[in-house]
């Protein structure tokens, strides 16, 4: 065995599927796959507290608040699980060679290991912060709706301050070693919340094995899609700052593009309803939360992967589209600077999708060595270097189990 890993990790794949979740789940399963003994501390959807075994990994669901209305974890949740994670730890004297949060989660037991002097490596890895989706999103958002003087603008500024202040004071800070999953991330991390280069480490996201691109006709006879239509694709949560609307609007300008809709989230009401008014109503199709399985099929036979939101970290579906061989338009280049010249980008969506359909070729020369170079159990190797320069291993020439 390498080591032992606790990773923390709000949710999984088996609450949603999100980003973050996606990347706290492959990644312990690369490590495990790489020798390391992985237990996950997450939310329990079932109004109970238990410990399961989920291939070869020993999760650990943490009782959440009530359900509200929506059948979700209560907001305040996510604002009281670090906590959470910590009491439970302690009481329960889980014990690792490391300590890996997705998020900033863990800073609460992070703090308490470090008043203890125990001898754990402390990893935190960020897919962005409060400040950089305030600026990015959420401000441009409420401002279009009050003025900047508006008592909601006010209050949302003075939060989000205090926010950052404790992301870069108090959570940033309890950990050895931040992971950044861009350039982009790391470098604001350095600028606006004051982290010295040399703890902050950047590691993209990572991708599965793609389908063979050969069975591409066969996945696309299989889901009905005829064989003229240029298949656009988006995958993800459905919400606002997502600019779906976008994507829809442009199907009015290309009358013989087709676009599907991989996922769930509060704006699906309003993108049907733009989707309806489309002289072909069909031309969108939602298709609601996907299975792994489905996502690859999707990945495989659209023409274009599109994604027009208004601020992204590194979104995993980008790298899982170009390992298939599929075209990129993305509004901004949110991938590794070495595949940015692989990426069609811009505020014209339009515009973006044709130059994406242009790169098809170049996109399917790459996409065997993006999907080698960007596989999971080469970004666990990167963590592994992250978790030794972050002190693991140092005292011993062997791991400490």
């Amino acid at each position: 065995m390498k080591g032992s890993l606790v990773q923390i990790a709000r949710t999984l794949p088996f609450h949603g599927q999100g980003g973050m979740e996606t990347h706290a789940w492959e990644l312990a399963q690369a490590l495990r796959r790489r020798g390391w003994e992985v237990e996950i501390l997450t939310t329990s959807f079932d109004d109970r507290t238990f410990v399961k075994d989920i291939d070869g990994i020993r999760v650990h669901a943490l009782r959440h608040l009530p359900l509200n209305r929506q059948e979700v974890p209560n907001w305040r949740w996510w604002h009281r699980f670090a906590a959470r994670v910590r009491d439970y730890a302690i009481a329960h004297r889980i014990d690792a060679d490391v300590v890996h949060s997705e998020s900033t989660y863990g800073h609460a037991l992070f703090r308490a290991l470090r008043r203890r002097r125990a001898p754990m490596t402390r990893l935190m890895t960020l897919h962005g912060t409060g400040l950089q989706t305030y600026r990015d999103t959420s401000r441009r958002q409420l401002l279009a709706q009050v003025s900047r003087w508006h008592p909601r603008a006010i209050g949302q500024w003075l939060y989000v301050k205090q926010r950052a202040w404790r992301e870069a004071r108090r959570e940033c800070p309890s950990a050895q070693r931040v992971v950044a999953v861009s350039d982009a991330l790391a470098e604001h991390l350095q600028q606006d919340y004051g982290l010295r280069k040399e703890r902050v480490e950047v590691i993209p996201n990572g991708v599965d094995p793609p389908l063979p691109r050969d069975a591409r006709e066969a996945v696309r006879l299989e889901l009905g899609i005829p064989r003229d239509a240029r298949i656009l694709l988006y995958l993800g949560r459905l919400e606002p700052s997502k600019r779906v609307d976008l994507l829809i609007e442009h199907l009015a300008r290309r009358p013989h593009d087709r676009l599907l809709v991989a996922g769930a989230g509060r704006d699906e009401r309003r993108l049907k309803a733009l989707a309806d008014r489309l002289p072909n109503s069909a031309a969108a199709r939602f298709l609601g939360p996907v299975s792994h399985e489905m996502k690859q099929k999707l990945l495989l036979a659209a023409d274009v992967f599109a994604l027009a939101s208004e601020a992204e970290g590194q979104p995993i579906t980008i790298l899982e589209a170009l390992a298939s061989g599929t075209p990129v338009y993305a509004r901004r280049p949110w991938v590794p600077p070495t595949l940015a010249p692989l990426v069609a980008t811009g505020d014209d969506v339009t515009a973006g999708i044709d130059a994406a359909h242009e790169h098809r070729e170049r996109v399917r020369d790459a996409a065997d060595l993006i999907a080698n170079e960007y596989s999971w159990d080469r970004i666990a190797a990167r963590y592994e270097d992250a978790f030794r320069h972050a002190g693991f291993g140092a005292d011993k020439p062997g791991t400490k189990r």
